[in-house]
């Protein structure tokens, strides 16, 4: 059977990052022609739901991927899942929010939405020792992106620092230097306070480490990314949460089919 994939996202750098990405992949082994590709872009604060539901119906989309944020997301969905498509609705990771659910009026419908996002960092006592003490300090739990964004945060800062000290300022081409260096060493280091002094005298030495943080390991690769499984996610409308199913892509590059959700009545 023919697939028609329906591509509505953000018309901002992060709406256009992911599409450029998915339109590269996707159309160098399809043919992306006018017929069985659309393209259709928003401007944030400005969402014309029903138009772009409507355009994506008449188009006879049978995979539509959502690249939105929880704030607009929700009408979004409603007015896609109103027109009683009869496709995929692929949801990118920023849409994991049982708001968007809440939003949606039909929510049986939303048993075949399928989510995809980073997998859930691998238990460790990193992991355990961010959690801990983010529930200590801020009350909640880590959101999705908490344990990625700390990491960053510590790599920039030592890659910052160590960059100002060889070259009298931090630039863009040695931080990129010093961050290979961060992933190049043998024995894992943990990434934190506790280790940044000991990590930076490994740098002024001219060493290389490996470090790990409350994520996973830290490794970045040649285009400066730190590679990650996709896991799958649903939303559990009669328990009001979110499910994931597992790893459905691995860094590997193995796909793994996702399981089929079990609906009542849609």
């Amino acid at each position: 059977d023919a697939v028609n994939v329906a591509f509505v996202h953000r018309n901002d750098d992060y709406g256009q990052g992911i599409y450029q990405a998915f339109f590269d992949f996707y159309c160098a082994v399809t043919a992306c022609s006018d017929e069985r590709f659309l393209q259709v872009a928003f401007t944030p604060g400005a969402v014309e739901s029903v138009e772009i539901a409507e355009k994506v119906a008449a188009f006879g989309a049978t995979q539509v991927v959502v690249v939105a944020f929880p704030e607009e997301g929700g009408t979004l969905v409603d007015a896609l899942v109103d027109q009683d498509l009869d496709a995929d609705l692929v949801l990118i990771d920023a849409l994991r929010s049982f708001a968007v659910a809440e939003a949606v009026q039909n929510q049986n419908a939303l048993c075949w939405a399928l989510g995809t996002s980073q997998a859930t960092p691998a238990q460790s006592n990193q992991l355990e020792s961010f959690r801990s003490r983010h529930l200590a300090r801020f009350g909640v739990e880590p959101g999705l992106f908490s344990h990625e964004a700390y990491d960053a945060a510590w790599v920039s800062i030592i890659a910052a620092v160590e960059s100002d000290r060889r070259v009298g300022h931090a630039n863009g081409e040695d931080i990129a230097d010093v961050l290979g260096r961060l992933s190049s060493g043998t024995e894992p280091i943990p990434l934190g306070g506790a280790t940044a002094h000991a990590i930076l005298q490994t740098l002024k030495d001219g060493g290389t480490v490996d470090v790990s943080g409350a994520s996973g390991p830290i490794d970045f690769d040649a285009h400066g990314d730190v590679a990650r499984d996709i896991q799958s996610w649903r939303f559990d409308v009669p328990n009001e949460t979110i499910v994931s199913q597992g790893v459905i892509y691995t860094v590997d590059g193995m796909y793994v089919d996702p399981e089929e959700p079990v609906c009542g009545n849609e």
